[in-house]
């Protein structure tokens, strides 16, 4: 059953390829990015919307609806860097060490090609070891050996 809004809005309800856009709490911490990982980093990412994003001409909606290309923005080498270190600023220490209230207890996660979303005997495990309430070793980042 399909709902209909009554009255309908004077213009159409287009959500069809939206994405919810996440917030920057601790973005240093979350690559990589955007909703296929196509960008490793935060430099990558200030570069992506430096240059206009990965704009085409001539794209449509799925209803027909013209994308416009993203305007180039021409950062400076400072502005980048000023822009980096904002974000890089909005990581919250106690989640990097993942101190209290972040701190977890021991987890055994499957690992592997066609993990399993349940454990069975003989799985590959990977051990996420306990953290106290005091913390540990800071997370690594994407691709961090």
């Amino acid at each position: 059953m399909v709902k209909r809004l009554n009255p309908a809005p004077p213009e159409p309800i287009v959500v069809d390829g939206a994405f919810k856009v996440p917030g920057l709490r601790n973005v240093e911490l979350t690559a990589p990015y955007f909703h296929n990982g196509g960008q490793l980093d935060l430099p990558a990412i200030i570069e992506f919307y430096n240059h206009g994003g990965d704009s085409h001409e001539g794209l449509k909606t799925l209803d027909g609806v013209f994308i416009e290309p993203m305007p180039f923005i021409n950062f400076s080498t400072e502005e980048r860097q000023a822009l980096e270190a904002f974000l890089l600023s909005l990581t919250d220490e106690r989640v990097r060490f993942q101190r209290a209230p972040f701190d977890h207890p021991q987890l055994f996660v499957p690992n592997g090609p066609g993990a399993s979303r349940s454990i069975a005997p003989g799985d590959q495990l990977t051990e996420i070891p306990a953290v106290g309430a005091q913390g540990g070793q800071p997370q690594k980042k994407f691709l961090e050996s």
